[in-house]
């Protein structure tokens, strides 16, 4: 089954849930990405694992960063 017949069997799924919004393949992929960093408690090399990237890099694209907490994070740190 090809990507675009996922997308649209999800698609139709949410439709008749009565969902509003964007859903695709893809949005799931970046959501269970999320749910394993959660999980990994931040882990990426088992996060890349879960997703089966072969390059870091494509699991850093898949996972989104809070500006603010990055920097408040920085900023807590003690250099004392």
């Amino acid at each position: 089954m090809g990507a675009r017949q996922v997308n649209n069997i999800i698609k139709e799924l949410f439709a008749k849930a009565g969902c509003i919004g964007q859903f695709s393949s893809h949005s799931f992929r970046k959501t269970f990405a999320e749910e394993c960093r959660r999980l990994f408690r931040g882990d990426i090399l088992k996060i890349q694992k879960a997703l089966g990237h072969s390059d870091i890099r494509n699991t850093i694209r898949y996972l989104s960063y809070n500006e603010e907490e990055i920097l408040e994070v920085i900023g807590s740190i003690s250099y004392t």
